[in-house]
Order: C-alpha cells, then structure tokens, then sequence
C-alpha cells in the first residue's frame, strides 16, 4: 500500500510540475523574434501577379428564389424545372473553358500548376452539375409524393412529375458523361 501511496503523490508532483511548466510553454509561443521567420505580407511581385490577372468570374451563381411551401404541385414542378435548366446552362456554357484548360493538362505532373488548374476548372463543372443534381434530388421527393398521393387520389400528377424528373435525369446522365470524358 505504502508503495502505491508513493506512486501516486510522485504523478501529483509531476502534474503540478506541469501545470506549473505550462503557462511558460503557451507564453513561449508569444516571444517577439520576428527576425527569424519571413513575412506573410504579399510582395511586390505577388502584387503584380494577381493586378495582371483578370477577374475571376462569379464565384457562386445566385442561389435559385426558394419554392414557396402553399405552391401548388404545377408551379413546384415549373420551378424544379427551370432551376434544372438553369443549372444544364451554367454546366453547357462551362464545358469549353474546362475542355481547354484539361487539355492543357494532359500529361503534366502531378502537383504541377497546369495540373491544379484543371482541378479547379473540374470542381466547377462538377459544382455546375451538382445544381442539376439537386434539382434531381427535389424531383425525387415530389415524385415519392404524388405517388403515395395518387394512392387515395389517381390522376396525372404522378405521370407529369415522373417525365419531369426524367428530362432532369437525362440531363444528369449526359452531365456525368462529359465529365467521365474529361477525367478519363
């Protein structure tokens, strides 16, 4: 007993000692030696770099007016429609960009800049195609919808949701194409 007894007031004293010992370390981090490290200001030559560049287009397109939830079941789907329409646009008018800065691409290492740049140019289609996808997605949920409703109540909204949702669909599948062959 006496020997566990000393064990433990041997870790009490290793962990004051620590406690003690970790203001001192934390503070350390504070010390004013600047001289040895660079500075993170951009320089006159990153400055020139990014003034020479010309500016990137929108970053994010606007986000699509929510749907509102006493909308009848024909303005949802005009809506889910539209925004899938958008977003096929957005994607179509972004393949020639990608398609040229891929090709640039082809064969470099890598890491390298040519290689990072057609990574970007690919995560923007990508984010293009996942706009129609989402369209897809809310399509989905519609058609679950007016299939459970159409239990009770038969009639043509299950019909007109489904062709709906599979144009979308289809645009989705030749958005996957493109960017199979671009990755290929």
């Amino acid at each position: 007993m006496a020997r566990l007894s000393n064990r433990f007031a041997a870790v009490q004293r290793l962990s004051l000692l620590g406690l003690a010992a970790a203001p001192a370390l934390v503070l350390g981090g504070c010390a004013n030696d600047r001289g040895r490290f660079p500075s993170l200001a951009i320089r006159p030559a990153e400055r020139a770099f990014y003034q020479a560049q010309p500016a990137p287009a929108a970053a994010t397109p606007a986000q699509p007016a929510p749907i509102p939830a006493d909308a009848t079941l024909t303005q949802r789907l005009a809506a889910l429609e539209t925004r899938a329409r958008e977003a096929d646009a957005r994607f179509v008018a972004l393949v020639p960009e990608v398609t040229r800065t891929v090709s640039r691409a082809r064969g470099a290492a890598t890491g390298s800049e040519t290689w990072n740049l057609a990574q970007v140019a690919l995560a923007r289609l990508e984010s293009a195609r996942s706009d129609t996808a989402i369209a897809l997605a809310d399509l989905d949920q519609l058609a679950v919808e007016t299939q459970i409703a159409a239990v009770d109540k038969p009639g043509p909204d299950a019909a007109n949701v489904s062709n709906a949702r599979d144009s979308v669909a289809a645009r989705v599948a030749q958005q996957d194409s493109v960017l199979a062959q671009l990755k290929g």
